[in-house]
């Protein structure tokens, strides 16, 4: 394909540690993620001033670029009552052998590139959550248990400042960038008991994220869609064109009302358009070895916000991305796997 974007990780090697308890009876946990790689990436360039169609260079890294990355994180946690604080703090340094130029400069960039990223967060505070235990056997078990979780977690990003666009990008490692937010989040939860078992059968979560730095360190570009790890964890599609301190309320809905039939609904509600701007609806349903699954997903863009279409490596001025519409459907035989996992709650019901 012209317009294909090439990207090899290959030899790759990861390495990671879950948190492990530093010392006895000390609520101090450290855990790290650490990577070393050969990487390439290479992608045509368009002419976005003028003919966003006329391909006029091709951007080509090395063909074994290396980088190199080490991620290691303490966590603590205070409890009181059912107040819970979780806070953390880490540090990451990344190596990069080649660095990006500014895309009007042309591609690619010399030399080799550095990147230190202090954060701290505070994984909480997860508030005391409300529960009510409904006795009555209904059709979807002989128990309900319905649970409020409200939930606030500020996070905190340094070091990177505006260097963002000399980073070359592979994945979501290279998407970080500083930043100052605070995400709050209102989850509720259905659990049936069918038996012996338990069963989250319905869950409906709304999260947004208030930004205190709108520029996320001198990394946003205006006029042009911006994607950053703080953006790309909350919703999978891109909504930063300009400065905001607001991101859009985020609906997310998960349903299994039976055994074997699974639904979810995102549904991005943006306060400045005062509307739904994307929504992605799939529903999939497993009978013995065979399944069957079907979604659509909805980008409903303002022509005045919507930025350019090459959302990931390069930043262009090229034709605005217009509202669109997918369906997808799939059917199938599944491999023996076991039994799926069945999500348990601790507690009385």
């Amino acid at each position: 394909m012209a317009n294909a974007v090439k990207i090899r990780k290959l030899p790759e090697a990861e390495l990671g540690s879950r948190d492990h308890l530093i010392w006895k009876n000390i609520p101090l946990w450290f855990s790290f993620q650490s990577a070393a790689g050969l990487l390439s990436r290479s992608e045509p360039v368009f002419n976005s001033a003028t003919n966003p169609t006329a391909l006029i260079d091709t951007y080509q890294t090395g063909e074994f670029m290396s980088r190199l990355n080490l991620a290691p994180h303490v966590t603590t946690a205070f409890h009181w009552g059912n107040f819970h604080l979780v806070p953390s703090f880490g540090i990451r340094e990344t190596y990069y052998g080649e660095a990006q130029a500014p895309y009007r400069d042309r591609f690619p960039g010399g030399g080799h590139e550095h990147r230190e990223e202090r954060s701290g967060f505070f994984g909480g505070p997860d508030f005391p959550s409300l529960a009510r235990i409904y006795n009555k056997k209904t059709v979807f078990g002989d128990k309900l248990k319905h649970v409020i979780e409200p939930r606030a977690t500020y996070r905190y990003v340094t070091g990177i400042g505006d260097n963002f666009d000399r980073f070359i990008r592979f994945d979501e490692t290279d998407l970080l960038s500083d930043t100052n937010e605070l995400e709050l989040s209102l989850t509720n939860r259905i659990y049936a008991k069918r038996g012996d078992s338990v069963q989250e059968i319905f869950t409906w979560e709304l999260l947004q994220k208030r930004y205190f730095d709108p520029t996320f360190g001198g990394a946003l570009a205006s006029g042009v869609r911006n994607v950053f790890e703080s953006t790309a964890d909350l919703t999978g599609y891109a909504f930063l064109v300009g400065p905001r301190s607001t991101s859009p309320v985020v609906s997310l809905l998960r349903m299994s009302p039976i055994n074997g039939l699974g639904l979810q609904w995102q549904a991005d509600y943006d306060p400045r358009q005062r509307g739904i701007v994307d929504s992605t609806l799939s529903v999939d349903y497993r009978w013995q070895k065979y399944f069957v699954s079907a979604g659509n997903n909805e980008v409903h863009n303002d022509p005045a916000l919507a930025p350019a279409a090459n959302q990931f490596q390069v930043r262009t001025d090229s034709a605005i991305q217009p509202p669109r519409m997918e369906c997808r459907g799939n059917r199938g035989l599944r491999l023996p796997q076991g039994r799926d996992p069945v999500f348990h709650r601790p507690g009385d019901l």
